[in-house]
C-alpha cells in the first residue's frame, strides 16, 4: 500500500464539493437524509483505515471534511 500511494501524484487544492454533494445525492435517491450520512461518515472512515492503512483513511477523512 505504501509503494501506491507514493506512486500517487501529489494532491494539490480543495477538493471540491461537486464530490460531497454529489454523494449525498445518490444517498437522498437511496431514502437517506443527510444527518443519516453525516453519522455513516466515521464508521465508513474506520472501515476504510482498518482496509487500506491510516493513511489512506487519512485521505479519506480529509476529503469528507
Amino acid at each position: 500500500m505504501d509503494g501506491i500511494l507514493a506512486a500517487a501524484p501529489p494532491v494539490t487544492g480543495t477538493p471540491s464539493a461537486e464530490g460531497l454533494d454529489s454523494l449525498t445525492s445518490s444517498f437522498t435517491k437511496l431514502g437517506l437524509k443527510s444527518d443519516m450520512v453525516k453519522k455513516a461518515i466515521p464508521a465508513v472512515t474506520e472501515f476504510v483505515t482498518k482496509s487500506g492503512g491510516k493513511d489512506v483513511g487519512k485521505l479519506l477523512a480529509d476529503v469528507l471534511k
